[in-house]
């Protein structure tokens, strides 16, 4: 019996060692020092307790938890740290607003200032937002940021689901994000986004863009294949501003689209003033980039354009008195499809370059699109039959679990609870099995 009570002895401190080894292996593997691990929705959720923090995803994370998701950051304490995904996915990302209250903001991330988000996957996201806003900054919907100024910096991201906005003043909308300032690089949107302004709303500006609503700044290397939309038919015509495109609703004075391209449908019903770009409504420079998407607009095609609805190839600057044209924007290197008549709403030839609409059967041939670097940055697809982009993120195919994992600690503690309640059942059986083998020791002995 002696034999027995060691043989037990020594079996739960192997079991019980070799599986909380494995555990504390598993959990703290790969965290990049200096960074705080998130590993559950609440763990994402508690990001809000320290906004200038950095933060690494260790798994998939299912936000179906959270029936209406708060976004992290505000315009008085915004997120100034870094988020890196760490190729992971966060799942089922649901805001819904249907009030009269004040609502700026609506996105994983409501202001970042000066922040990071790198490396993420947003799938199935739904954002679905009704309401007047008092805010200076209106109602802006997004997948990851609905505000980022200071220069922030949103790198290797991917969104999916359905983003929606009703509301009046200002609506900025996007994929990725609704007003930026900063850098967006080699994100890709899947996402759809709808502005719809109602009859009991009056709205000032409409700003809807596959990637971003406003940008200011660098976007580049980026992709939308969602499709983009907005209506609004109002008794006093031509009271609102509405900017669509399929990268950038507007994309401002000192905004730089590069090699970008755009393949989802931009659709307009309004009687307002309109700008349509298949890459931007409003823009500045656009270089290396192409519109394969299909625009639908109203018979006036006067600031509808493949590329870009209106471009500001020049500024009027007035200081001292003295008003001159300032030169600051072009087209250089971009293609669309020929079933929209011209390139931009407005033309200055000398300040445009390469600028050429295709056919369908152009599209499939590398050689059309002159001063695109398939070397290093696009590739022809044959599945598509137009230039991609090389090593764009990819929307994983498999779904992502409900994270159930929790710190090494805990983990031990509820695999040990296990073994101490199986323990005895296991002993029983085990013994049993080896009990022959003990009586021969006994006779050799």
């Amino acid at each position: 019996m002696k034999f027995k009570h060691l043989l037990s002895i020594f079996l739960v401190f192997v079991l019980c060692f070799g599986v909380c080894s494995f555990a504390v292996a598993d959990e703290t593997n790969d965290v990049p020092e200096g960074y705080t691990p998130v590993y559950t929705a609440e763990d994402l959720s508690n990001i809000r307790n320290d906004l200038d923090g950095k933060f690494i995803l260790m798994n998939d994370i299912d936000l179906s938890v959270y029936e209406n998701w708060e976004p992290i950051g505000s315009y008085n304490e915004p997120f100034s740290g870094e988020l890196n995904g760490n190729n992971k996915t966060i799942k089922n990302l649901k805001i819904l607003i249907n009030s009269n209250e004040k609502v700026a903001y609506a996105a994983l991330f409501g202001t970042v200032t000066s922040g990071k988000i790198l490396n993420l996957a947003l799938k199935e996201c739904s954002i679905n937002v009704k309401s007047k806003s008092d805010s200076v900054w209106g109602v802006c919907a997004s997948g990851l940021v609905s505000l980022g100024n200071q220069n922030s910096t949103i790198e290797n991201c991917i969104v999916s689901g359905d983003i929606s906005v009703n509301s009046d003043k200002k609506i900025y909308a996007g994929g990725i994000t609704s007003r930026f300032s900063g850098t967006i690089s080699n994100c890709c949107n899947l996402a759809n986004i709808y502005a719809y302004v109602s009859s009991e709303f009056t709205c000032d500006y409409i700003y809807i863009g596959g990637i971003a609503g406003e940008f200011s700044g660098l976007l580049e290397k980026t992709s939308n294949y969602g499709n983009v939309g907005a209506e609004y038919n109002h008794s006093e015509k031509y009271n609102a501003f509405i900017d669509l495109g399929g990268i950038a609703g507007n994309s401002m004075s000192i905004g730089t689209i590069d090699n970008c391209y755009n393949t989802g449908t931009i659709t307009e019903n309004t009687n307002q003033v309109l700008n349509l770009g298949g890459i931007s409504g409003y823009s500045a420079t656009v270089k290396n980039s192409h519109n394969y998407g299909t625009l639908i607009f109203s018979d006036d095609e006067s600031s509808v354009g493949g590329i870009t609805g209106i471009t500001e190839f020049w500024i009027e600057d007035a200081w001292g008195g003295i008003a001159e044209k300032i030169n600051y924007a072009e087209l250089k290197n971009c293609f669309y499809s020929d079933a929209v008549a011209k390139s931009t709403g407005y033309i200055e030839e000398k300040y445009i370059t390469n600028v050429a609409a295709l056919s369908k059967e152009e599209f499939k041939n590398q050689n059309n699109f002159i001063g695109f670097d398939f070397n290093d940055i696009w590739i022809m697809n044959e599945k598509t039959e137009y230039p991609i982009l090389k090593n764009q993120p990819i929307l994983p195919e498999e779904e992502p679990e409900t994270s159930t994992t929790e710190h090494s600690k805990n983990k031990c503690v509820i695999v040990n609870l296990w073994i101490f309640r199986s323990f005895e059942w296991l002993l029983d059986n085990l013994l049993k099995i080896i009990q022959p083998i003990l009586d021969c020791f006994k006779l050799a002995f």
